[in-house]
């Protein structure tokens, strides 16, 4: 057998294999990594909020599918409509995310 023809011993067949060895080995960390950040993102201890306003008078109530602000959500006492004025999140901030796992840098 011809030296020249043997394809284990061919340089461009190893560079090819390891090229391609090298972008599987890639594709596999970054997809490990994005799981890594799904994984983190919905262990988060975050909550959505609204809050209503009925008249002078404001309440906060967890979020539901579908608020918006301005969206009128009922009656109040005195013949007012309950509206939504705001709507926010309270749990970790983006310094307490960057300080424990560096998921956000500021």
């Amino acid at each position: 057998m011809d030296s020249g023809i043997n394809l284990l011993n061919n340089e461009l067949f190893q560079i090819v294999l390891l090229t391609i060895l090298m972008a599987i080995l890639a594709v596999f960390s970054a997809r490990q990594a994005a799981v890594a950040r799904m994984t983190a993102l919905q262990k988060r201890e975050e909550k959505i909020y609204v809050i209503e306003a009925c008249g002078s008078s404001e309440r906060k109530r967890e979020y539901k599918e579908g608020d918006y602000v301005g969206k009128v959500v009922g009656d109040c006492e005195g013949g007012n409509k309950a509206i939504i004025k705001a709507i926010y999140v309270e749990g970790s901030s983006l310094t307490e995310r960057s300080k424990s796992r560096g998921l956000f840098k500021i």
